[in-house]
């Protein structure tokens, strides 16, 4: 099976057939992208599940996160405010400031 038939066979993994969240397909591993939503990982009932489709084709899956467009948006309004500030930007520690004020938000819920 190659990169393209995989892509038209979940179809869906992804906004247009030419931005397919399927990005390499290597032997018998599959990369595919997945949305990140929240700032604590959410997919994984959703990755499981995919890869037991793939499974079916003997097929392995390599998870490859992104951010979604709003969270991005906050993190490089913070990578900017630190550049012009003259700081250097640390994304893991922001990501893990962001994690740990998302589960206290929704621990106080």
């Amino acid at each position: 099976m190659t990169l393209d038939e995989l892509r038209a066979r979940f179809w869906w993994l992804g906004p247009t057939a030419t931005d397919s969240y399927i990005v390499a397909l290597d032997g018998n591993t599959v990369t595919v992208k997945v949305i990140q939503c929240t700032w604590n990982r959410h997919t994984q009932k959703y990755e499981e599940a995919l890869a037991r489709d793939f499974e079916k084709l003997s097929l392995k899956v390599t998870w490859q996160p992104f951010w979604s467009d709003p969270l991005q948006e906050q993190l490089d309004k913070a990578r900017q405010a630190d550049v012009k500030a003259g700081r250097t930007f640390d994304e893991g520690a922001f990501v893990e400031k962001q994690r740990k004020a998302e589960i206290r938000g929704v621990s106080s819920l």
